[in-house]
């Protein structure tokens, strides 16, 4: 059995003809995020204008920015990432100002890459309040084509990534984190 899934692991790896896309890994700095969506805040009526925005203008910069940020890549087709959608709404309400979260649509329903009318759709039939948007360089999305990513970073430490996981796992796991490195079980 053991034999069989590295051989499928090395042929995946083989078949794979873009080249890694670097900058999201665990221990380095996270990237600025180019989006385009709505930045908005908790509290702040869902119907905002789209907009370009990136990280730092949705979540705070300098002493206005929250110790944590947790970046989920939303595939629209995933039931879990509306259940997470939920989840990470009652994270921030219970942080407060110590965690932000923003969403970063890669896919519709379809699989297809994630466009501009999806973001209005999902905020308003997730309710959400979170800051929402597509990649507007797309690398987030070549980077993690598959499945719906979390990427937690430390922005008290020079946007350092501390963790990446992906699936519901990746969600439990960094949610976890968030929690212990807050002091706050969610």
């Amino acid at each position: 059995m053991q034999r069989s899934l590295l051989v499928l692991a090395i042929l995946v790896g083989c078949t794979r003809s873009s080249p890694k896309i670097t900058g999201f890994d665990e221990g380095n700095a996270l990237p600025r995020l180019d989006l385009e969506g709505v930045a908005h805040r908790v509290g702040v009526d869902a119907g905002a204008p789209i907009a370009r925005f990136d990280d730092a203008s949705a979540v705070g910069e300098g002493a206005a920015a929250p110790r944590l940020l947790l970046v989920h890549t939303v595939m629209a087709w995933c039931g879990h990432c509306i259940q997470e959608t939920d989840a990470e709404l009652k994270m921030v309400e219970r942080a407060g100002h110590a965690l932000g979260i923003i969403q970063v649509l890669v896919q519709d329903e379809y699989g297809d890459p994630a466009k501009q009318d999806l973001v209005q759709r999902w905020i308003t039939m997730r309710r959400s309040t979170l800051p929402t948007g597509t990649d507007v360089t797309g690398a987030l999305g070549r980077r993690f084509p598959s499945a719906a990513t979390f990427i937690l970073v430390d922005l008290a430490d020079h946007r350092r990534i501390r963790y990446v996981g992906a699936g519901p796992k990746g969600f439990e796991e960094a949610k976890a984190r968030a929690g212990d490195a807050l002091g706050i079980a969610f």
